[in-house]
């Protein structure tokens, strides 16, 4: 395969049909060259050719967008992080339609394939089409033509921006990439034969069945594919409501930021509702003001002598604690009660005594409890004990004036609060009441529009979560439909004639799982001892390495001198993508396929040594047809000057605007 043309049009930052005209070349001159600043279409040129060959695949919308994104979204855009694969300008002037249209020649003919699509609003029609020998190919015949020339699982052993490569080093312990490799290196359809052997041992044993049995199995396995269509039909519908969400969160994050320049989103109340919390919040902190006046006026003598308190303190807890203080309160009581009870209350002494007579009696005996009062001292002699002991607890609650120190620094913060609060309000009532009426009336009728964007989005979201419920029930239905005709199949009693057919559709499996693995190791032999031969080519020095060695699943393995391995991340990021370029010229050497090889940075981040070695040995010989795409920087005239004998073509791009790369036909450096 070697490409003669091709066009873009309206793809990315292409604007318009534009077309590289790449005929030419020989075995000498096997290199275009096409040149451009940063931004000016060299990624754009790439992923054009990716699109061409593998459609909008979620894979591929994983590669150029760093995200997996639905067909509609990888092509169309989100609106935000994506703007789609259309160019800007063409939509802006309401051309919706792009393409990318590759014509190459392969055994003596001509190709001309093109995959387009049509924009209709929020939806697309893409189709690919096929023109090789007069015959015009579309739909499933398409595919499967452009499928046989380049699979979409070779796309990144052929296109690639060596920046990126490195990371290929990094994912050849991963299945993903073991399988490619199966089948870049043609071992992949040996799985096909088994498969297919597989399922005629299914198809002999099912004829072989009884009329009663082989009507229950055709059952189960018409029910399993309803089931298994069922499911694709929920991955469908849940990708459909998956772009609904996505689109609803972009409108509801447009809404938001509408709302947030009216500066009205932190505060959809009306002036008269914040005129209210205004005065609930003056009226709370008018109580903190008086509850802290009170508590200045009550306590700041305690606050402001302590050691006054803490002598008092002492006298009190001594006068609480004495026992004189207890015998002096058992007199007083006794003077106060047991002297009027004695001679003023019944029963009265025969003959009754005169009032003279009482008065001296009460006088004596209130001298002789005075008499036996105990002497305090002077401290707290004024002091009784009840009233001792209610003074002492209060002190207590005071030692060390925490407790009102406390509660003085609790009101204060709440009087701080609440003015915060209140200056908030104050800004918001001025913010409110500087607004329009006709900003009012888009206030309100971005609110009403929010909330129902938001109650459509829940809705998607169970809608999401019922679709999810629904293919897991399917997907346990299918486990047990699948080990129901497992079971069904091993009921049947073949003929001695199907025995025989069948035992040799396994022996042929058995063969072929057995030559499957001497391909491998044959094709692994072949890879390693090539990549070993291009790294001490491409790779002038790689320290503690002696060899790369290449398991029978490819995964690299770097031995030292003895032997022992060497972890990968002991590479530098330079040694890795040269490791990961001699890896990719290795694989298509020896899958011997002709396709031709598409490279973005091309010299990356290696140093000036490296990259001559890339330009002398590398790209001169690692295809008939080889397109670089280098920056004018990244290519200097020297480094151009290794390459220039084996360019047959050169372009630089031009996009002054951003929106419309164009060709022009000329060299770098034309006095090289």
């Amino acid at each position: 395969m070697k490409f003669n043309k091709i066009i873009l049009n309206n793809l990315f930052s292409y604007f318009g049909p534009v077309e590289f005209d790449l005929t030419g070349g020989s075995e000498q001159a096997n290199i275009v060259l096409i040149s451009g600043r940063n931004g000016y279409g060299k990624t754009s040129f790439i992923r054009s050719l990716k699109l061409l060959f593998a459609g909008t695949t979620e894979s591929l919308a994983v590669d150029i967008t760093g995200r997996p994104l639905g067909q509609k979204r990888f092509v169309i855009g989100d609106g935000r992080t994506w703007l789609g694969i259309v160019n800007r300008k063409a939509v802006q002037r309401g051309d919706t339609r792009c393409s990318v249209s590759i014509e190459w020649t392969e055994a003596g003919s001509v190709v001309l394939a093109e995959r387009s699509w049509d924009l209709n609003g929020k939806n697309f029609f893409g189709e690919l089409e096929i023109i090789h020998n007069g015959n015009r190919l579309q739909d499933k015949d398409a595919r499967e033509f452009i499928e046989q020339r380049l699979p979409p699982a070779y796309i990144p052993f052929f296109f690639f921006d060596s920046e990126q490569i490195e990371r290929l080093v990094e994912s050849t312990d991963q299945e993903s990439f073991k399988t490619d490799m199966e089948r870049l290196l043609d071992i992949a359809p040996i799985d096909y034969l088994r498969s297919e052997l597989k399922t005629v041992v299914k198809e002999w044993q099912q004829d072989a069945m009884e009329e009663e049995k082989r009507r229950i199995l055709y059952e189960t396995q018409d029910q399993l594919k309803k089931d298994e269509l069922a499911i694709a039909e929920e991955n469908e519908k849940q990708r459909d409501w998956e772009d609904q969400k996505m689109d609803l969160d972009h409108e509801v994050n447009e809404i938001e930021n509408e709302l947030k320049k009216l500066e009205y989103l932190r505060n959809r109340q009306d002036i008269g509702r914040l005129n209210t919390s205004r005065e609930i919040a003056v009226a709370e902190k008018e109580k903190r003001e008086a509850l802290f006046a009170d508590l200045i006026r009550k306590e700041s003598p305690l606050l402001a002598n302590p050691g006054l308190v803490e002598k008092a303190e002492k006298y009190i807890e001594k006068a609480a604690g004495s026992k004189l203080g207890e015998a002096a309160e058992i007199l007083e009581s006794l003077k106060k009660s047991l002297v009027p009870g004695l001679l003023d209350e019944p029963p009265y002494p025969n003959p009754e005594l005169e009032p003279g007579q009482k008065r001296f009696l009460k006088k004596r005996l209130i001298g002789l409890i005075d008499a036996r009062i105990p002497d305090m001292d002077s401290g707290v002699v004024s002091l009784d004990l009840k009233t001792a002991k209610q003074l002492h607890e209060q002190f207590i609650q005071y030692r060390g004036l925490n407790r009102a120190r406390e509660e003085i620094k609790r009101t204060l913060a709440q009087i701080h609060d609440f003015n915060r609060e209140i200056a908030g309000i104050d800004f918001d009532i001025s913010e409110a009441a500087g607004l329009t009426d006709e900003e009012r009336e888009r206030i309100n009728f971005l609110s009403e529009e929010l909330k129902g964007k938001i109650e459509e989005r829940g809705g998607i979201k169970k809608e999401i979560q019922k679709s999810q419920t629904e293919k897991e029930i399917r997907q346990r239905h299918i486990q047990q439909l699948k080990k129901e005709i497992r079971d069904q199949e091993k009921q049947v009693e073949l003929s001695k004639r199907t025995r025989k057919k069948v035992d040799l559709a396994k022996g042929l499996r058995k063969f072929f799982n057995q030559y499957k693995q001497d391909l491998k190791i044959l094709k692994r032999g072949d890879v390693e001892e090539t990549l070993d031969k291009y790294t001490k080519i491409l790779i002038s020095n790689l320290p503690q390495v002696k060899k790369i060695s290449v398991s029978d699943t490819f995964e690299l393995t770097y031995l030292d001198d003895s032997g022992d391995e060497i972890g990968r991340t002991n590479l530098s990021s330079g040694n890795k993508q040269l490791v990961a370029t001699a890896l990719l010229w290795a694989l298509k050497t020896v899958s011997r396929k002709e396709v031709p090889v598409v490279i973005d940075t091309p010299l990356g981040r290696l140093d000036a040594v490296n990259q001559r070695s890339l330009l002398k040995n590398y790209y001169p010989s690692v295809g008939k047809q080889v397109i670089l795409l280098p920056t004018d920087s990244e290519l200097d005239e020297e480094k151009y000057r290794l390459l220039c004998p084996h360019i047959y073509k050169e372009y630089q791009l031009e996009n002054w605007d951003g929106e419309s790369t164009e060709p022009r036909l000329k060299q770098m450096y034309p006095d090289s």
